[in-house]
């Protein structure tokens, strides 16, 4: 579907700027002509992904929004039951699983696996922490006759062996467990032109029928679905149980076949960016900030074409981010109150899944132009 030479490796905020190849590695995109799933395949090996380097943080707002997200589903179908055990699949920090005692999910065992050393031992003494990959991990406390509570949230897209996890989760689950899973969904990527949250980490892109084919399968029966589009990514949410029973079929396991609709959208969406390119290069006679130093940044760079060399800084307002560069991007990423030009100034949205907020926030400041890159939001 898309080959992607040179792509960049995101979630990096340097002292200096940087533009050693070591940041950029090459990406392909497949889709299978059997089961319409869509696949990514990084030069990158799974072990140079997610070690005890692995930068990813939930410290900032699209992170934490997603995460709200997902505790108030998990409150909503499984709230008012005691489990016997939560199990996180993909845990990090543990922040979700603090959030969801801290909202008052009951369970007696709260559990975290995650490939990733934690970083934080200390932090949670009453949630277990298990490092390694899901199938390969024998997890404590089954219990046949008391139900548990399976989590993933942003977990399965990285996961390049998706049906062994959940082949093995679906005979180490005690019965009537349910299975909250969310995940980016395609067909939001798609129709939000938001090409640039292709990452190398993602190696599934999941739509709602290709996802519940998969829990299907692996004898997990669909009780609710949900595409969300209000996050700064495009969510795809279902809910699971293993109860052995028919299922609501609350979306067709026939999986629709986003090619076409691929190219098409991608086209114009290499076309916008190209215009907005020239734009910045030739079009404007004044001082061009950029605003959003996102994680996915760089992808956008990289689709422009660009070093953003014609910006004059980045504007952002994470303190972890403050005068530091993203990879083979020049600008410095600084604090809006650095800034005391907005009423001359043009800024380029450059972080455009989160233009709703970055738009009302220039608003504020009386920025005189606002270039969006890309024209959804």
């Amino acid at each position: 579907m898309l080959s992607l030479p040179g792509y960049p490796l995101n979630s990096l905020y340097l002292p200096s700027y940087d533009d050693d190849d070591k940041y950029l590695s090459d990406f392909d995109l497949y889709s299978c002509r059997r089961c319409l799933h869509v696949q990514g395949t990084s030069a990158l090996s799974i072990d140079d992904l997610y070690n005890e380097n692995y930068s990813y943080t939930v410290n900032n707002s699209g992170a934490r929004g997603r995460q709200d997200f997902f505790v108030n589903r998990v409150l909503q179908f499984a709230g008012g039951r005691r489990f016997n055990r939560v199990i996180e699949l993909g845990c990090f920090d543990l922040s979700l699983l603090k959030k969801l005692k801290a909202n008052g999910l009951l369970a007696d065992h709260w559990i975290g696996i995650d490939p990733v050393p934690l970083r934080n031992a200390g932090a949670a003494a009453d949630i277990l922490f298990l490092q390694g990959y899901f199938q390969d991990i024998d997890i404590p406390f089954l219990d046949k006759d008391r139900p548990d509570l399976i989590i993933s949230d942003q977990v399965f897209e990285h996961v390049p062996s998706a049906n062994d996890v959940l082949s093995s989760f679906s005979k180490a689950a005690a019965p009537d467990s349910i299975f909250i899973v969310c995940v980016p969904s395609l067909e939001l990527l798609i129709d939000n032109f938001s090409f640039h949250n292709i990452i190398h980490e993602h190696l599934n892109y999941f739509s709602a029928a290709v996802l519940a084919k998969l829990f299907d399968k692996c004898n997990f029966d669909l009780r609710y679905s949900e595409l969300n589009n209000e996050q700064t990514v495009g969510l795809l949410l279902q809910v699971y149980t293993n109860s052995c029973g028919s299922g609501d079929k609350v979306v067709s396991l026939e999986a629709a076949d986003f090619l076409t609709k691929f190219r098409g959208n991608f086209a114009v969406f290499e076309s916008n960016l190209a215009g907005v390119n020239d734009f910045i290069r030739q079009g404007t006679a004044e001082r061009i900030y950029g605003f959003g130093a996102s994680d996915i940044t760089a992808n956008l760079a990289y689709f422009m074409k660009s070093d953003f060399s014609g910006l004059h800084h980045i504007i952002d307002d994470t303190p972890y981010k403050q005068n530091r560069f993203i990879p083979h991007l020049k600008p410095l990423i600084v604090n809006s109150d650095n800034v005391a030009d907005w009423s001359t100034s043009a800024v380029l949205i450059t972080a455009p899944q989160a233009s709703r907020p970055i738009i009302g926030k220039l608003l504020s400041l009386k920025a005189k132009k606002i270039i969006c890159p890309i024209n959804v939001f």
